[in-house]
């Protein structure tokens, strides 16, 4: 009681069409089908309308790799 929890760094989720990562400013999207990220600055682009994948190759890299851990430890789903 009355203690502070810390935020995640780091929020995944999957729904039936798309798998997401959320850390910190940054969102990447993948379709299931799909074989790339989309990547989003929601600091400056809150309602996703510019895909920066290609401008920032590194964080798609690892958010694609935090993303895996992730699906690893609860499965598919």
């Amino acid at each position: 009681r009355g203690e502070t929890q810390e935020a995640h760094d780091v929020i995944c989720w999957s729904v039936p069409r798309h798998y997401v990562i959320r850390m910190g400013q940054w969102k990447a999207i993948r379709g299931r089908q799909a074989e790339r990220w989309e990547l989003y600055d929601l600091e400056s682009d809150g309602t996703e309308t510019t895909d920066l994948a290609s401008k920032h190759p590194e964080i798609v890299e690892r958010l694609a790799e935090r993303f895996s851990e992730w699906q690893r430890r609860v499965g598919d789903r």
